[in-house]
Protein backbone atom coordinates (compact mmCIF):
# COMPACT_ATOMS: atom_id res chain seq x y z
CA UNK A 1 0.00 0.00 0.00
CA UNK A 2 1.05 3.70 -0.49
CA UNK A 3 1.26 6.27 2.40
CA UNK A 4 -2.08 8.08 1.12
CA UNK A 5 -3.89 4.41 1.01
CA UNK A 6 -2.86 3.75 4.30
CA UNK A 7 -3.97 7.18 5.42
CA UNK A 8 -7.44 6.62 3.69
CA UNK A 9 -7.80 3.35 4.96
CA UNK A 10 -6.64 4.97 8.39
CA UNK A 11 -9.08 8.12 8.63
CA UNK A 12 -11.88 6.86 5.98
CA UNK A 13 -11.31 9.93 3.79
CA UNK A 14 -9.12 10.02 0.15
CA UNK A 15 -6.35 12.93 1.30
CA UNK A 16 -5.01 13.25 -2.49
CA UNK A 17 -8.69 14.44 -3.00
CA UNK A 18 -9.23 18.06 -2.24
CA UNK A 19 -11.83 18.73 -0.17
CA UNK A 20 -13.52 21.72 -1.32
CA UNK A 21 -13.26 20.91 -4.95
CA UNK A 22 -12.96 17.48 -5.61
CA UNK A 23 -9.95 17.26 -7.64
CA UNK A 24 -6.94 16.05 -7.08
CA UNK A 25 -4.41 17.07 -4.91
CA UNK A 26 -0.57 17.76 -5.84
CA UNK A 27 1.97 16.92 -2.99
CA UNK A 28 4.65 19.30 -3.29
CA UNK A 29 6.57 18.63 -0.16
CA UNK A 30 7.11 16.20 2.48
CA UNK A 31 8.58 17.91 5.61
CA UNK A 32 10.23 15.80 7.99
CA UNK A 33 12.35 18.49 9.90
CA UNK A 34 10.37 19.82 13.50
CA UNK A 35 11.97 22.82 13.26
CA UNK A 36 10.89 23.36 9.65
CA UNK A 37 7.16 22.13 10.04
CA UNK A 38 7.10 24.51 13.02
CA UNK A 39 8.14 27.50 11.15
CA UNK A 40 5.58 27.02 8.22
CA UNK A 41 2.96 26.40 10.69
CA UNK A 42 3.49 29.52 12.35
CA UNK A 43 3.59 31.15 9.02
CA UNK A 44 0.34 30.39 8.35
CA UNK A 45 -0.75 30.82 11.77
CA UNK A 46 -1.55 27.27 12.85
CA UNK A 47 -0.92 25.78 15.72
CA UNK A 48 2.77 24.28 15.98
CA UNK A 49 2.62 22.71 19.30
CA UNK A 50 0.36 19.89 19.84
CA UNK A 51 -1.85 20.34 22.61
CA UNK A 52 -0.86 19.33 26.41
CA UNK A 53 -1.73 15.86 27.54
CA UNK A 54 -4.53 15.60 30.00
CA UNK A 55 -4.39 13.65 32.78
CA UNK A 56 -6.87 10.36 33.20
CA UNK A 57 -9.74 10.59 34.57
CA UNK A 58 -10.54 8.50 37.57
CA UNK A 59 -13.45 6.47 38.26
CA UNK A 60 -13.81 4.87 41.16
CA UNK A 61 -16.19 2.50 41.70
CA UNK A 62 -15.77 0.91 44.61
CA UNK A 63 -14.37 1.31 48.13
CA UNK A 64 -12.46 -0.61 50.90
CA UNK A 65 -15.54 0.76 53.36
CA UNK A 66 -18.12 -0.80 50.57
CA UNK A 67 -17.34 -4.30 51.87
CA UNK A 68 -16.72 -4.28 55.44
CA UNK A 69 -19.20 -6.09 57.82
Amino acid sequence: YSWSELLKRLFEFDILVCERCGGPVRVIAAIQEPETAQQILNYLGLPSRPPPITPARYERRFHPDDFAS
